[in-house]
């Protein structure tokens, strides 16, 4: 993970948002790194982290919504509403700025 982010970080566009997903909570059993040592590495690389459940649908949402909240406003390039709710369209001309 170390590495990945330091090349992220290095190669990557400025502004990159960085989240760090824990997938598959589900599987409590299989476990590798607790969750406070995830939540402990993210906050020290200053990224956020989500633990997530694709099969259990947790949190799934949630990723994205906090992708959407961490977009600067600059980025929406008009796809935002009147009240600041961004809106994606099918061009995904949003996706291609924050999914590298």
């Amino acid at each position: 993970m170390q590495s990945w982010l330091q090349r992220l970080k290095e190669f990557g566009p400025k502004g990159l948002i960085l989240l760090i997903v824990g997938n598959k909570c589900d599987l409590h059993d299989r476990r590798q790194v607790t969750r406070e040592r995830a939540e402990r590495f993210a906050k020290s690389k200053n990224c956020v982290y989500i633990e997530s459940s694709a099969r259990d649908d947790v949190n799934v949402e949630v990723i994205f919504q906090e992708i959407a909240k961490l977009l600067p406003k600059e980025n929406v390039d008009g796809n935002a509403d009147d009240d600041g709710v961004l809106r994606l369209d099918d061009s995904g001309s949003i996706m291609q700025k924050c999914m590298c």
